[in-house]
C-alpha cells in the first residue's frame, strides 16, 4: 500500500467541493485525474470512501472516519515543507508582530534590545488590532507572528504556542452603586449597564456578557474611560485598570461566583503553518515563549 499526498489531497478536495468536477476545478486538474486519484486511494486503502450511487458523491462511514486523518497528514506535510524552507532561508529583512490591542507584553523594549543585538538589520513593525484582525494579518502574511487571546479552536492554517495568561477583573467607578456591595452576585451585575469590550463577545469569552443593558466598545481605553465616567461596570485587563485601583478611583468587584479576584484567560502566539518562519521570526517566537510574557500589572505602580 503506497498512499500518496496527491491522493489524499484529491480525497479532501472532493469532500470539500462536493463533486469530482468541482474538486478538479479547485485543484487545477482534469476531472479524470481527480477521479483516478480517489479510486486508486480506495484500492490502496481497501475501502470505499464515497458512495457514488447518487448524482453527487457522498462520504461512506469509512470515508467519514478517514477524512480528518487525511486532513491531518496534509497539514503535517505542509508544516514539514514550511520548516524545511525556513531552514534554507537567509535572515528576513522585515518582520511584523501583530498583537491583540488589549494584550501587553512584559519588557517589550528589553526583548527587542536583545533581538536588535542579534538581528541589527531586521526592520520591525508592531501592529495592534482585534483578535480577528491579528488572525487575518497572520493568515494573509501581513504579519509573521500574532499574539491573541486563546480561542476555542486554533485558526485554520495556523500553529500556536501558549505565552501565558491575561488577568482580567470586574471593575467599576468607586461612585457606582455596585461599588458599595461587599459581595457582588451574577444577579447584581444584571441590574446595571455593562461596558463590554467587543473581544469578549467571541468564543468562550461570551461568559462575560451578563447584563441586558450593554454598551459595546472596540478599544480597551474607551471602555476604561466609560467606566471611570461612572457609566457602567466592565471586565477589563488588570494592567489597564491597575492605576485607577491604586488611585482609589476604581474598585475591583468582589464577585462571589469566582474563586479569585482576577479572572484568567490564556494568550497564544500564532503563525502560519503554510509558510516558513525565517530565522529572526523563529528566534522572536522562542524568546516570547520562554516564560510568561504577558503583563498583568502596570509596571509604573
Amino acid at each position: 500500500m503506497a498512499v500518496s499526498i496527491e491522493q489524499l489531497e484529491a480525497f479532501v478536495a472532493t469532500e470539500q467541493a462536493g463533486s469530482f468536477s468541482a474538486a478538479a476545478r479547485k485543484c487545477g486538474k482534469a476531472q479524470s485525474v481527480i477521479s483516478s486519484l480517489v479510486s486508486n486511494l480506495e484500492v490502496d486503502l481497501g475501502v470505499n470512501l464515497f458512495d457514488r450511487s447518487q448524482r453527487y458523491p457522498r462520504l461512506t462511514d469509512a470515508g467519514e472516519s478517514l477524512l480528518e486523518r487525511a486532513r491531518n497528514l496534509i497539514e503535517q506535510r505542509e508544516r514539514l515543507m514550511a520548516i524545511a524552507q525556513g531552514l534554507s532561508l537567509d535572515v528576513e529583512a522585515r518582520l511584523t508582530l501583530a498583537i491583540a490591542q488589549h494584550v501587553r507584553i512584559k519588557n517589550l523594549g528589553g526583548l527587542f534590545q536583545e533581538f536588535e543585538t542579534k538581528y541589527p538589520h531586521v526592520q520591525i513593525t508592531l501592529r495592534a488590532g482585534s483578535v480577528q484582525d491579528v488572525q487575518t494579518w497572520v493568515e494573509g502574511d501581513i504579519a509573521q507572528l500574532g499574539i491573541i487571546t486563546q480561542l476555542d479552536e486554533v485558526p485554520a492554517g495556523c500553529d500556536f504556542r501558549a505565552l501565558g495568561h491575561l488577568k482580567l477583573t470586574g471593575i467599576a467607578c468607586v461612585d457606582h452603586p455596585i461599588a458599595r456591595l461587599t459581595e457582588v452576585t451574577w444577579e447584581d451585575l444584571k441590574q446595571y449597564r455593562q461596558i463590554l469590550l467587543q473581544e469578549f463577545e467571541i468564543s468562550s469569552q461570551t461568559r462575560w456578557l451578563v447584563s441586558p443593558d450593554v454598551w459595546s466598545v472596540s478599544r480597551v481605553d474607551d471602555a476604561l474611560d466609560l467606566v471611570e465616567a461612572n457609566l457602567g461596570w466592565a471586565v477589563l485587563p488588570l494592567h489597564v485598570v491597575a492605576k485607577g485601583i491604586a488611585a482609589k478611583k476604581l474598585i475591583q468587584l468582589p464577585l462571589v461566583f469566582e474563586q479569585e479576584k482576577e479572572l484568567s484567560h490564556g494568550v497564544d502566539i500564532i503563525w502560519s503553518s503554510k509558510r516558513p518562519l525565517g530565522p529572526a521570526a523563529t528566534d522572536l517566537m522562542k524568546w516570547l515563549s520562554t516564560e510568561d510574557a504577558i503583563l498583568n500589572k502596570d509596571q509604573s505602580l
